[in-house]
């Protein structure tokens, strides 16, 4: 292969991955790629041509197919990841919601006072709601800093801080988000309690 055409094929692989909406290529996928094409052109410089064009063109085609199959799972974890987190947001803020209108109610229509046990208990149930979607909405912020640091880290090394800052507020932004879920239940056990408790 002439060193024309090895460019030509190069460029032409980055602007199929272009192609599928992508617009960086992970650093590790390109330097196999190019590896291999270093391997083939050392070989035919030799002598050694053991592998044909079309060998070259299915590698090149199982690479760019690993590079979308890794995109695809990305945004999928991503979107996952979203969808999560507004569902905390949603299910601790409308709970929260329904104990203010518990309570109105309550104190409105019947003959309890503010500061009886029930009240305090269903006060107890809205602060965790409170604190649930507070939670959340902080476990949004990380997951934003992680992608951020992650996007920092395309054309770095692979041990790079930005990487290891994107794990970091990655697992802190999952550990929110499980603290959100956890205070629905918690809030919802306390305020199932406050209302069978006599």
């Amino acid at each position: 292969m002439k060193e024309s055409e090895a460019l030509q094929q190069f460029k032409t692989a980055i602007e199929d991955v272009e192609k599928t909406g992508q617009n960086s290529i992970p650093t590790v996928n390109l330097k196999n790629y190019l590896d291999l094409l270093l391997r083939d052109a050392a070989q035919r410089e030799a002598g050694l041509n053991t592998s044909t064009e079309e060998q070259r063109a299915h590698g090149l085609e199982v690479w760019k197919t690993q590079v979308g199959m890794f995109a695809e799972m990305l945004k999928a974890t991503t979107e996952a990841g979203q969808t999560a987190l507004k569902s905390a947001i949603l299910i601790n803020g409308g709970a929260a919601v329904a104990m203010l209108a518990f309570v109105g109610n309550a104190v409105t229509k019947s003959d309890l006072r503010p500061g009886s046990p029930i009240l305090s208990h269903i006060g107890g149930a809205l602060l965790i709601f409170m604190v649930g979607t507070g939670l959340a909405g902080t476990s949004t912020a990380f997951r934003y800093i992680s992608q951020w640091c992650y996007a920092e880290a395309v054309n770095k090394p692979v041990p790079s801080r930005e990487r290891t800052c994107g794990h970091a507020f990655s697992i802190v932004a999952v550990l929110l988000g499980i603290g959100s879920f956890t205070a629905f239940f918690a809030g919802g056990w306390l305020a199932f309690k406050a209302i069978l408790t006599p």
